[in-house]
């Protein structure tokens, strides 16, 4: 009779400890369940979010991938969304930086960790960001064009993208801390909020204008079949090393910034590293959507600068090249 009781007590334990084992073993290893709020869906975030979803779908992670087409009221209701679903992480690239803070105070009031990327914003509560140095790569294409200075008076443009985008922002901002010691070089901007149409439209009238520049910057590669056109139109479109060329940098990698190096109108083309800053996000996602913590809570994408001979051999490390993205 006590042999059965101590038997019926052993079984009594082992079922409890299962138990706790089994409500411990769902708390410490949830599966990722994602959401992405993305401002578009072009260029560079389109990459960072293939990257993404591919890797996902490897992985058998789901991801509910919703894009807000540039609208904040429209991401703000997809972030409601997961918040709603109770999905357990969340990324977002921003459309406002101001208003998505209301998005990102009502997540982690639910207690969902936030992942933003692309556009970095100052105080934001987040559990990662991941983006690139624009500061930085602007300072590398004003040194580029320093480099090839002749010392005489020259004519710069600098195609610049959108006032409210912080990578639009600091990529002039650095572009000019280092291109404005020179005293013989003088800078027209030329507004495209990183738009091809008004990229074309901006040149072709800067180049009426001023027909004798020496150097152009893009901040965007996205942009050069523009600078193509309105170059092509007016008969200065001209090789690397044929006269009268005007010297040209180009930042990002997509195709249009690819194609246009590759058919030798570009000197140099500043690359950045989508697919690594990719991949730190999504490892970011599974990370904290599995519940554990992160050991860094941001990540900087690197950049590469390829000269015009080195463009082509390098082909496969300009995620324009490999992914067919303008």
């Amino acid at each position: 009779m006590r042999k059965s009781k101590r038997i019926l007590r052993l079984v009594v334990l082992v079922v409890l400890v299962g138990t706790v084992l089994m409500n411990t073993s769902c708390s410490l290893f949830q599966s990722p369940n994602i959401g992405i709020s993305t401002s578009d869906e072009i260029g560079m975030t389109k990459k960072v979010i293939d990257d993404i979803m591919a890797m996902a779908e490897e992985d058998g992670y789901p991801v509910t991938l919703l894009n807000a087409n540039g609208t904040y009221e429209t991401q703000e209701m997809h972030i409601s969304s997961f918040i709603e679903q109770e999905l357990n992480v969340i990324a977002i690239c921003p459309v406002n930086l101001t208003e998505v803070l209301r998005s990102i105070e009502a997540a982690n009031a639910a207690k969902i960790p936030v992942v933003l990327f692309e556009k970095p914003i100052e105080g934001a509560d987040v559990a990662f960001f991941a983006g690139y140095n624009a500061e930085e790569e602007g300072r590398i294409a004003a040194k580029a064009i320093a480099e090839a200075d002749d010392g005489k008076e020259n004519i710069v443009v600098e195609i610049i993208g959108p006032e409210d985008n912080p990578n639009a922002v600091n990529a002039s901002n650095g572009f000019h801390e280092e291109i404005d010691a020179i005293g013989n070089i003088t800078v027209i901007q030329v507004v495209s909020n990183w738009n091809l149409q008004s990229a074309y439209e901006g040149m072709r009238s800067i180049l009426k204008k001023y027909p004798t520049i020496s150097a152009i910057y893009c901040s965007n590669s996205t942009l050069d079949k523009g600078v193509d056109a309105a170059l092509d139109e007016l008969g200065l479109l001209k090789p690397v090393g044929a006269q009268d060329h005007i010297y040209r940098v180009s930042v990002s990698g997509s195709k249009n910034g690819y194609d246009s190096a590759a058919e030798g109108y570009i000197d140099v083309l500043l690359a950045t590293d989508v697919s690594g800053e990719a991949k730190a996000i999504y490892d970011a996602l599974v990370t904290l959507g599995s519940g554990k913590k992160l050991e860094n809570t941001s990540y900087t994408a690197s950049s590469t600068l390829f000269s015009q001979d080195k463009i082509a051999l390098n082909k496969n490390d300009i995620w324009g090249y490999v992914s067919g993205i303008e």
